[in-house]
């Protein structure tokens, strides 16, 4: 749908901006209820946020907390997030350590079972939420709906 948003009033531009920020929001909460119950569907009882926080310190890590909080897509409050971290520890997927270069900082790091615990979920979540949501687009949608997304 070609927009020329130089042509619509200051009002229908609101409607259209209120309907995508909506649709935006319906999408990403679908998405956080699928990825709830299939991590909740196969014993290893993770919530979203734990995954959220798997999924990355697995690629990326070792991370400062305050990257993790800074990148992280359901976790957005320092107290959740230590609390998330406290349970990710005490279940032996993730570790913190000092920080080699700042005395009062600490890294997130994901341990050998949390490796694994990555590797056997991913493929759940592909089958159950991924593809299905992929199926939607073009490859090139894809690519710009990223790009779109990370903007925000």
């Amino acid at each position: 749908m070609g927009i020329d948003r130089e042509v619509l009033t200051e009002q229908l531009l609101e409607e259209v901006d209120t309907v995508a920020f909506l649709s935006v929001l319906k999408a990403a909460t679908e998405l956080t209820v699928i990825t709830e119950r299939v991590l909740r569907s196969n014993s290893l009882e993770l919530s979203a946020k734990e995954w959220d926080i798997l999924a990355l310190v697995a690629p990326l890590g070792p991370l400062r907390p305050g990257e993790l909080l800074d990148r992280a897509s359901l976790t957005r409050r320092a107290q959740t997030l230590t609390s998330v971290l406290d349970r990710l520890e005490e279940r032996g997927l993730i570790a913190r350590s000092p920080h080699p270069d700042d005395s009062r900082g600490v890294l997130v790091s994901i341990t050998e079972t949390g490796s694994q615990t990555v590797a056997e979920t991913f493929p759940h979540l592909a089958r159950e939420l991924l593809a299905p949501f992929f199926a939607h687009f073009t490859d090139d949608e894809l690519e710009t709906l990223a790009s779109l997304l990370g903007r925000l």
